[in-house]
């Protein structure tokens, strides 16, 4: 029996009927095992109501979520793709009045200044990669034949935004084809995959996946893309395309060696729900904490706490402190600092690779 499982068995009196404990104390929590990698997973436009407990369509999210954490009451911070995924990369507000980033504009034309957490990254002599589906890699924009299918997206990729996408040979080097054998729908980040399993190279520490607008759910088989095209996704349903591509892509990242023998996290997030609409506030298309629009937030892997599940209030805000905490990193410059998600990660105490850690992985 993993070393977890007493404690969590002990607090059963407070559990939900799936067995996931419900955790609302404001305690301080014990000290966390630091994560070797850490990988992202942004997935796109589904409330919780709609990935979570939602019936066949959702089977795989809802268990994989039971198995490990699921933070059930996180709010996206803008009703808008880019302004989130920029805060993941930047910390600040993007959703502010007035603000270019909350009106699809290209990466030719906005760009972020400063520091971002990926230089911090790389001071701190870890490593990073981003890998996008269905996209050349480098720093080449749409405009630009950047794309490999009409479901990559620029503003599903928010490492182009950063200043150094316009400077740095090096940085571009960073921003990889996921899965250059095919794409579309279930076409799995084979690239990803490769890295997480080579035994002679250590996978990057941060580790960033965008997957295609069928993979993520963004479009489904009536969409009118980007492109003023129409869609290859074959199905109509986007939350399915979402639950089949993620049984199909997270068991191969948690079995993998990199997550088998180092202390891992897979970290998967959505990044606008359905709650808050343009008519809550039609001056910007901020959510929290105008409103709450919850989101699927699931931690897995062997840095993750088992059956665990909390209605803490939390944001996307709460990313950048929690890597910075874990990682003794310095925020950043104009950062909003959300609650950090240190109950969701496993205490040292209760961390062993003993037998592989094949144990953990109990989704299949």
């Amino acid at each position: 029996m993993h070393p977890v499982i007493p404690v969590l068995l002990s607090l059963l009196a407070s559990a939900t009927g799936s067995g996931m404990i419900l955790d609302q104390t404001a305690s301080a929590p014990p000290p966390v095992l630091t994560p070797a990698h850490l990988v992202v997973i942004m997935m796109e436009n589904e409330g919780i109501n709609q990935t979570y407990n939602c019936g066949p369509n959702c089977a795989y999210i809802t268990n994989l979520a039971n198995q490990y954490g699921l933070a059930e009451n996180l709010s996206s911070v803008a009703h808008k793709s880019l302004p989130d995924y920029l805060t993941f990369l930047n910390g600040s507000n993007f959703a502010y009045p007035g603000s270019a980033f909350a009106t699809d504009c290209s990466p030719s034309n906005c760009r972020v200044n400063g520091t971002n957490i990926l230089d911090e990254i790389t001071a701190s002599g870890r490593t990073w990669r981003a890998y996008m589906e269905d996209y050349v890699g480098g720093c080449q924009f749409t405009n630009v034949a950047g794309h490999r299918s009409v479901e990559y997206d620029d503003m599903h990729n928010p490492f182009l935004y950063m200043a150094e996408a316009h400077s740095s040979p090096v940085y571009c080097g960073n921003l990889v084809d996921a899965n250059p054998t095919s794409t579309g729908y279930l076409a799995l980040p084979t690239k990803l995959l490769s890295d997480l399993n080579n035994m002679s190279s250590p996978a990057p520490s941060f580790i960033w996946l965008t997957p295609n607008n069928c993979d993520n759910g963004h479009d489904n088989n009536a969409t009118v893309t980007f492109y003023g095209t129409l869609s290859i996704c074959p199905l109509s349903n986007n939350v399915q395309e979402q639950n089949s591509y993620l049984k199909a892509l997270v068991p191969a990242i948690l079995n993998s060696t990199t997550f088998t023998t180092s202390a891992s996290l897979l970290f998967i997030t959505w990044d606008e729900g359905v709650a808050c609409t343009p008519t809550n506030d039609p001056v910007y298309p901020e959510t929290f904490p105008v409103c709450i629009d919850r989101v699927t937030t699931i931690f897995a892997g062997f840095d993750s706490l088992l059956l665990h599940v909390s209605n803490k209030g939390y944001s996307h805000y709460g990313f950048l402190p929690t890597l910075e905490e874990v990682w003794a990193l310095a925020p950043l410059a104009g950062q909003v600092n959300g609650p950090t998600f240190d109950e969701f990660l496993a205490p040292i105490a209760s961390s062993s690779f003993g037998g592989g850690g094949g144990g953990r992985f109990l989704c299949k």
